[in-house]
């Protein structure tokens, strides 16, 4: 069994991957809180290395009292989040601008030490599979990964 260290990177660290063809790249949208604050845009995807698909998205803070707090990101599992209808937004499902900004801060790497505060904190089953968020949009593709090499077809595990 590979450990966590291993599984979970960064899109944006990793050399010659990208989102494979003909699915949406969220990176770059707003994200609101659930109390309709706005908390900044998503700036990287963390990805499972086994199934090459997407577990967690890193959210840049764009508010000047999440950065005084000494906070730049936060790291959030894709199923806490849900699409807005026709739009490029994203809304964090229960959760306050001031509740998120309590969420542990990650590394660049996300470690098994890491992942366990990002479970405690969102809750133990925190849909990392993404069910609730990708929803009908990846229905009849749920099992072909969301990541795939540049220069090719997507990689499977």
């Amino acid at each position: 069994m590979q450990d966590i260290e291993a599984r979970q990177k960064r899109l944006g660290l990793l050399d010659g991957y990208d989102v494979a063809d003909g699915e949406t790249d969220i990176r770059g949208w707003l994200v609101i809180a659930a109390d309709g604050q706005r908390v900044g845009r998503v700036g990287d995807l963390v990805v499972d290395m086994s199934s090459f698909c997407v577990r967690h998205v890193e959210i840049a803070f764009d508010r000047k009292p999440a950065l005084a707090a000494g906070k730049e990101h936060l790291v959030v599992p894709i199923g806490r989040l849900q699409v807005a209808p026709l739009r490029r937004i994203l809304h964090v499902r229960e959760l306050t601008l001031d509740e998120l900004l309590d969420a542990p801060v990650i590394g660049s790497a996300l470690e098994h030490g890491e992942e366990m505060m990002l479970r405690r904190f969102y809750g133990g089953e925190a849909d990392l599979d993404g069910h609730r968020f990708w929803g009908r949009r990846r229905m009849g593709r749920e099992t072909f990964p969301y990541v795939a090499a540049r220069s090719g077809p997507a990689l499977t595990s």
